[in-house]
């Protein structure tokens, strides 16, 4: 669900064309990298929960981290960029 509405972001930022072109581009590269991070997020955690391997949240939560700011921070400069 997640990468879903980072796609939506990523989509809202691509269509404002009178915004700056860096912010678009930062924001669009973020909503790429928030894409990204919780698809390998939850392939971590499959992979640890059904193949036996113990503490898979050292791993999963610096990449949840991770994929939530990047995400956030895309929303908040797709914000900029519709305003």
């Amino acid at each position: 669900m997640f990468a879903l509405f980072n796609i939506v972001i990523g989509v809202i930022v691509g269509i404002q064309t009178r915004a700056d072109r860096r912010l678009r581009a930062w924001a669009s590269w973020l909503a790429v990298a928030g894409v990204v991070l919780y698809p390998i997020r939850d392939l971590v955690f499959f992979w640890c929960r059904w193949f036996t391997i113990s503490a898979p949240g050292s791993v999963v939560y610096p990449i949840k981290v991770a994929g939530g700011a990047a995400m956030f921070i895309a929303l908040l400069l797709s914000l900029i960029v519709f305003v």
